[in-house]
């Protein structure tokens, strides 16, 4: 059966680490139709050597491109998260440890602390900001509701144009290694690194200017958001 031989391509995988061995085990999972086509897709574009050998031929890796094609508003959300991360960890202001922590704790309904948090504009924050929108659209989006903006309209982004500014100061190559790292695994089935990542740090990091209160329970993933004190 296709299940079984996807099972014995995985432990062939697991054990020797080879590119072709991941590669047969893509084509067992896109015959037993535990993989779209789309997200092998994707993986490739982000420059995964096994995806790009089972689907051969050229992938454009033009992220604006890549996140146009996306028609799945999960994988959509967990690409924006990706992109938050590698920008804050690029342009980082003091608070993008908080930021980070905080964002995809709440993405899988994890306890995050309230908080206050002083207020000020960065160019990580400028960038930051509509992404973060974006990003809050897509989790709206899963859970099948209109999504709502607290950005003022002058200050949004269509994803290109959050794409481009993004690009002005963070190499597109530091956002794709983010995506492979973060996202790939879990396009392809083989593990969830932000889940796992999310999951152990149990505890806020301590940062200038956050002052962290009593935890609390934020719901269903995307309902809340990391409150911004006007």
């Amino acid at each position: 059966m296709t299940d079984e031989r996807a099972r014995a391509a995985e432990r062939r995988w697991r054990e020797s680490g080879a590119i072709e061995d991941e590669a047969a085990l893509l084509r067992e999972r896109l015959r037993a139709g535990a993989l779209a086509a789309s997200r092998l897709r994707w993986a490739a574009a982000c420059g995964h050597a096994a995806a790009r050998g089972v689907i051969g031929g050229q992938v454009s890796e033009d992220l604006t491109t890549l996140q146009a094609d996306l028609d799945d508003p999960d994988a959509e959300a967990r690409f924006w998260l990706a992109v938050i991360r590698a920008g804050w960890v690029a342009l980082r202001d003091d608070r993008f440890l908080f930021h980070l922590w905080v964002f995809e704790r709440a993405f899988f309904g994890l306890p995050w602390p309230s908080h206050t948090e002083n207020e000020y504009d960065t160019l990580a924050s400028d960038l930051l900001l509509p992404i973060e929108e974006l990003f809050r659209a897509a989790c709206a989006r899963m859970r099948g509701v209109e999504p709502t903006f607290e950005l003022p309209e002058e200050r949004l982004r269509t994803p290109p144009e959050a794409l481009e500014a993004l690009a002005a100061h963070v190499p597109a190559d530091a956002v794709r290694a983010v995506l492979l790292r973060d996202w790939v695994p879990w396009l392809l089935g083989h593990e969830d690194p932000v889940a796992r990542r999310a999951v152990a740090a149990l505890e806020p990091p301590g940062v200038a200017g956050i002052d962290w209160s009593s935890i609390r329970d934020p719901g269903p993933a995307g309902r809340r958001r990391p409150r911004r004190p006007r």
